[in-house]
């Protein structure tokens, strides 16, 4: 409560994420107008934001919400996360990296404004048309069974899918 009463009192938006792990609760805020944020060995729901600055994010997760105004952002899903949820990931001016683990049901709706789109997962794969610059910029696609939405979005910048 009190740290939700500051965010507003300084016109900031407070998130709370939920982390579980070897039956050990606990509940960590992040809040950032401007600044880098890096999150590694996480469990569970995961809701980040910042104004200015870059999203490293790595662990376990059911829930996933990684924003950025201005920056890269980098996400790294380890065996055992599970799209509970639809996941979002954002940046208006930046690159995006995304690693899933190889067993996960996803469905993939990736877009870049001005960039390109790049993965080198089977059946994940970037449609090119020699006749459409644009094709490059878009993937829709499915890991799995398919499912929930990992919806990717930057404004400037490529966006990867790495192994």
């Amino acid at each position: 409560a009190d740290a939700q009463r500051i965010a507003r009192r300084f016109g900031l938006r407070y998130k709370e994420i939920a982390a579980e792990r070897a039956n050990v609760k606990r509940r960590y805020g992040v809040c950032f107008a401007d600044g880098s944020i890096r999150i590694r060995e996480m469990t569970g729901k995961i809701d980040v934001e910042t104004g200015d600055g870059s999203v490293v994010v790595a662990g376990m997760f059911t829930h996933l919400r990684a924003k950025t105004g201005d920056g890269s952002v980098r996400i790294a899903a380890d065996p055992g996360s599970r799209v509970e949820e639809d996941w979002v990931v954002e940046t208006r001016d930046g690159s995006i990296e995304v690693r899933l683990p190889e067993a996960i049901d996803v469905a993939v709706d990736a877009v870049t404004t001005d960039g390109a789109v790049r993965s080198n997962y089977p059946g994940l794969t970037v449609e090119r048309r020699d006749d459409d610059e644009d094709s490059r910029r878009e993937l829709r696609g499915t890991l799995g069974a398919g499912g929930r939405t990992l919806r990717i979005r930057t404004g400037d910048g490529t966006i990867r899918f790495e192994r």
